[in-house]
């Protein structure tokens, strides 16, 4: 039977998978690059990110976007996504992504106090020797309006996964966001 808890440092005495926004967070990190012992614990075989999120860009929507090792070269994200809203489908992908892709979460813009979701599931992430696959969802609604959207990336590293970065696209997180990072074993 797997095992789901939140997630902790390589040594154990840190929990790095929680964070809620108490003020404007330009970016949320989970883990390091750097320091082996604030890694996220490499004993995990999955990784699973729940975040409830809002940012402060000027629109109605922004875009939730990761980083894994602090990596941002285009070209190592590429992604196929799937997207609804209110009437609507579409799809569509990107090969020269400086960021993997979550989901369309609220902006500045959108009616106070809303709040977008966005999870991400990132499988295997302590292999070496292998590219990582990133599978995304998320969504906001508002009114008579919504999103949903589903995103496949591939992260073109062979590098085990030590950190994960959290980011908007154009905006920053505001207060009352909340990201739950879960290892997963089994």
């Amino acid at each position: 039977m797997a095992a789901l808890e939140v997630a902790t440092s390589a040594d154990g005495s840190s929990w790095v998978g929680h964070h809620e926004c108490t003020t404007t967070d330009t970016l949320v990190e989970f883990g390091s690059t750097s320091n082996s012992d604030l890694y996220i614990k490499q004993t995990y075989h999955h990784q699973h990110l729940v975040a409830s999120a809002r940012t402060n860009r000027g629109s109605g929507y922004d875009t939730m976007q990761f980083r894994l090792n602090d990596d941002d070269t285009n070209g190592n994200y590429p992604f196929v996504q799937m997207y609804a809203y209110t009437t609507s489908a579409a799809y569509g992908n990107n090969t020269v992504q400086p960021d993997g892709m979550i989901s369309d979460i609220a902006g500045g813009n959108s009616l106070a106090n809303t709040f977008g979701h966005g999870e991400i599931w990132v499988p295997n992430f302590t292999k070496s020797g292998s590219y990582k696959q990133v599978l995304a969802t998320g969504g906001r609604s508002e009114d008579s309006q919504w999103y949903m959207g589903w995103a496949a990336t591939t992260y073109m590293s062979t590098s085990p996964v030590t950190m994960l970065t959290l980011l908007g696209n154009g905006g920053s997180f505001v207060q009352y966001s909340t990201f739950t990072l879960y290892g997963i074993t089994g």
